[in-house]
């Protein structure tokens, strides 16, 4: 959360978005599916940690 205010108070870019939110949550409920149903899921989402650059 420091990293996401710090980059909104000098209007720089921050890793903290939706798209994180998102993978974060497919993460998570693929954890949940793979358990259930004893089978490997294949995540449809990606992360990739960009640089960090202005908005």
């Amino acid at each position: 959360m420091a990293n996401m205010a710090e980059a909104i108070e000098s209007n720089k870019y921050h890793e903290a978005n939706g798209n994180l939110g998102l993978h974060v949550l497919e993460v998570l409920e693929g954890f949940h599916l793979a358990i259930k149903s004893r089978k490997y899921y294949n995540l449809q989402t990606n992360y990739l940690l960009t640089e960090e650059r202005s908005i």
